[in-house]
């Protein structure tokens, strides 16, 4: 088990991203955290809950104390011999007039992945986040093996004072069989069914149905073949922009050849939802190098308006010596919470000097920007950040720094820079 607490001070310039830009102020805040992480042959459980208290000063909003961010993640999973479970469980709330870090919406490999609803990450009021997930699978050492999932996911606002922060509520089912042909050749058989209800103007109610065939083959030691063939049919219904409804197959293929220092590959995929079919082609290597990983991809997609847009992403690690370097590039499509497809730009850069073994110092730019579509305009979101840390001892840590934060959209452009420091302190329970 491990206890956590923490003071953050934070003094700066429009702290709450208003347009237009608001004066000085200052907050202050004791974050509590809580984490038990189990672990056992078959089975492990670990669960984190985060919760902030804060008194803040500013000039809109002077001498108040609320419940500043929150986040619960619950995760479950038993692995027997022949099949498995897992259940997850994340809650997440926030003061949507403190933006958050893109850092947060990093996937496993560390890129920046943009949720749907990018456009509506800043504004006022208050935003709740939920997943629930189950998943089983069976038969992992039979001929034939099964899967089945439940997924529910919402978000919702209250106090924001602006309609156009619309609840919403997905909930995606899944069943499927595997076969296993040869030990280097299986296949799947999936259905999918997904609905979306959108608390909006059009009271939004989409279903999305498919099912798909797929195949998995390694043709040699070094090369691998997936495949997949399906259908998808698109029913959405809205009261005042009027109904859409989509169908058609769909697809992808990847080739993924290992060679002598990495692998090469390249991947077709084409898709629908309400707005009408996406294809996108990439190409990409991934080469380790000396103290670090490199890799790129290269590609286009094909809109339904008809544009053809390159799409792309860059990846690079390396440490030197005590110091660190990672740089994260990317462009590719977004398919936001209206199902209109827009162009993501993702720049992420970060330098880590490790000043003695108790201390380091980084820099860290965020930067994403989404191009304009039919139903949400352009947005830009943007952090910079200089962070000075030391482990006072074992427990204790002392943080301090820069950050700068900026945001754009159709209601103007904010800014805010701010210092802050931080002390906090973790206690541990093991057996």
């Amino acid at each position: 088990m491990r206890f956590g607490v923490a003071e953050r001070l934070e003094y700066g310039r429009n702290l709450a991203l208003d347009v237009p830009e608001e004066g000085n102020g200052f907050i202050a805040s004791t974050i509590l955290s809580f984490g038990l992480s189990s672990e056992t042959r078959t089975q492990t459980l670990e669960l984190d809950v985060v919760t902030g208290l804060r008194l803040q000063d500013l000039p809109d909003n002077p001498d108040t104390f609320d419940v500043g961010d929150s986040r619960l993640d619950f995760g479950y999973t038993r692995d027997a011999a022949n099949s498995g479970l897992a259940l997850d469980a994340e809650y997440l709330r926030f003061d949507v007039g403190f933006l958050r870090s893109l850092t947060d919406f990093e996937d496993e490999d560390g890129f920046i992945t943009l949720p749907a609803d990018f456009a509506s990450l800043t504004g006022e009021g208050t935003r709740s986040d939920y997943l629930l997930g189950f998943a089983f699978d069976g038969g992992r050492e039979n001929l034939i093996g099964y899967n089945l999932g439940l997924f529910a996911s919402g978000i919702n606002y209250s106090e924001t004072g602006d309609d156009e922060f619309d609840d919403s509520d997905t909930i995606i089912g899944e069943a499927g069989l595997t076969f296993a042909l040869s030990p280097v050749t299986s296949t799947s058989l999936t259905y999918t069914k997904e609905k979306y209800e959108e608390d909006d103007i059009d009271q939004t109610d989409r279903d999305t149905d498919t099912i798909a065939f797929g195949v998995s083959h390694e043709s040699s030691d070094r090369t691998r073949i997936d495949a997949t063939i399906g259908y998808t049919d698109v029913t959405e219904r809205r009261e005042v922009s009027g109904d859409r409804d989509e169908s058609g197959v769909v697809g992808n293929l990847g080739v993924f050849h290992d060679v002598a220092n990495g692998t090469v590959f390249g991947e077709y995929d084409s898709s629908l939802n309400a707005t009408g079919r996406l294809d996108r082609l990439i190409v990409g290597r991934t080469l380790p190098i000396p103290d670090g990983d490199f890799a790129f991809s290269l590609g286009a997609a094909h809109r339904p308006d008809g544009s053809v847009d390159p799409i792309g992403a860059l990846l690079f690690d390396r440490d030197f010596g005590q110091n660190f370097l990672r740089i994260r590039l990317s462009r590719d499509i977004l398919s936001d919470t209206d199902d209109e497809y827009t162009v993501t730009n993702v720049v992420d850069l970060g330098y880590l000097w490790r000043l003695t073994p108790v201390s380091q110092f980084g820099l860290r730019a965020t930067y994403a920007i989404t191009e304009a579509t039919v139903t949400e305009p352009r947005t830009e979101l943007g952090f910079f950040s200089a962070v000075y840390s030391h482990e006072l001892t074992d427990d204790w840590r002392f943080n301090a720094g820069f950050d700068y934060r900026v945001s754009e959209d159709d209601a103007g452009r904010a800014t805010s820079p701010q210092v802050f420091a931080a002390i906090g302190k973790e206690f541990f329970w093991r057996r």
